[in-house]
């Protein structure tokens, strides 16, 4: 049995044998150090213990962990004069305000903090304009939120700097505009899936998918792959079910402009068809909202009314719905500061596109008359 005297001892060794081995480069900045099993294994101690014995090291930055992956000697980021750079798109006057922005600059701002390096979050007019006047420090790289010119951009980047961009559902380019180029984006997939099984546990029977993307229209993709995952939750819940896609017209042109027209087009349809089905998916939050519209204004009681599964969590929405599946707005940006801080050569540098998760937030409203 191993004396509390023996564990401090071993514990101290592995210390010492992580820092000797960091002093004389046989680990190098951004190197894996050997996993927890193996060091649990070397230096007769519990896989709990050795963690517990580095956190020292990652709490001062001598090491940095990767969820997942592994524990790496730290790069020296906070040595490097310069910042990375997060650029949006502000609003013009009217637009709603984009409630997802200030969640993935903190994640952003957060993860390049963990990472040791320094950052900012700027419009990209007035990163634009500080560019060509020389007044930012060396931008080591560049996260492109929703609504950026990627072109514009990387026009003022060095031949060296990185961009990683929101993709917003949007299919990825088959070439990319340079090889510096990255993405980011939503695991719309999964978001659809994880929807369609909390109405399935719920025991029902019928679930309609309220989606807004069309054959011709590649804008509206993340409905599409939404609808992809709840095709798939209730293929495999009930193979024999009927999939009820409610779905707007094709119409000439893509793009944004048609999400008014294509709103309202689906929620005239699902209160038409509102026999067929006793709960819904929405594409998206305004959808659901669109369609309460729609059955108040034809008086439809609210007991009749199907259950619904929004995304956002918008609070129009709140009196609507039974679960939201909620984006992970902090973790697309901490995944961006990721894609930024590793080079394409680490082991640990993403792959080009990566989809950050959804999680699902159960409401606690229960319409009446319904399961």
């Amino acid at each position: 049995m191993t004396s509390r005297l023996q564990a401090n001892r071993r514990r101290s060794e592995l210390v010492s044998g992580l820092l000797s081995a960091i002093d004389r480069a046989e680990l190098r900045p951004g190197d894996q150090i050997p996993s927890l099993t193996s060091l649990a294994k070397q230096y007769e101690l519990s896989k709990p213990t050795v963690l517990a014995t580095l956190q020292p090291l990652l709490d001062d930055g001598t090491l940095e962990s990767v969820p997942s992956v592994g524990i790496f000697v730290a790069e020296l980021h906070d040595r490097q004069p310069g910042c990375y750079v997060m650029v949006y798109q502000p609003r013009q006057p009217g637009e709603p305000a984009m409630a997802p922005l200030p969640t993935a600059a903190h994640g952003f701002e957060d993860r390049m903090a963990w990472h040791g390096g320094k950052s900012v979050v700027l419009g990209v007019q007035d990163f634009l304009r500080q560019q060509s006047q020389a007044s930012l420090p060396t931008v080591h790289g560049v996260f492109a939120f929703a609504g950026v010119r990627l072109d514009e951009v990387l026009a003022t980047l060095e031949p060296a700097t990185r961009l990683v961009a929101y993709l917003g559902g949007r299919i990825p380019p088959g070439d990319p505009v340079d090889d510096r180029v990255s993405f980011v984006d939503l695991d719309n997939v999964s978001g659809g899936r994880l929807a369609a099984e909390q109405l399935l546990r719920g025991g029902h029977e019928s679930i309609a998918f309220l989606g807004l993307h069309t054959p011709d229209n590649p804008y509206f993709r993340w409905s599409r792959m939404r609808a992809r995952g709840w095709a798939e939750a209730v293929r495999r819940r009930r193979p024999r079910a009927t999939l009820l896609c409610i779905r707007p017209e094709p119409a000439e042109g893509v793009g944004p402009e048609h999400y008014e027209r294509a709103l309202a087009e689906v929620a005239r349809n699902a209160a038409d068809r509102l026999d067929e089905f006793d709960a819904c998916i929405g594409a998206d939050d305004m959808v659901l909202i669109m369609l309460a519209r729609e059955l108040r204004r034809r008086g439809v009681p609210r007991d009749d009314w199907p259950a619904m599964v929004g995304f956002e969590g918008l609070s129009d929405a709140a009196d609507l719905i039974v679960t939201s599946v909620r984006p992970r707005w902090a973790d697309l940006g901490a995944s961006a500061a990721d894609h930024l801080i590793m080079t394409p050569g680490d082991r640990r540098h993403p792959a080009r596109v990566s989809e950050v998760a959804m999680t699902v937030v159960a409401r606690p409203l229960v319409l009446p008359g319904r399961t």
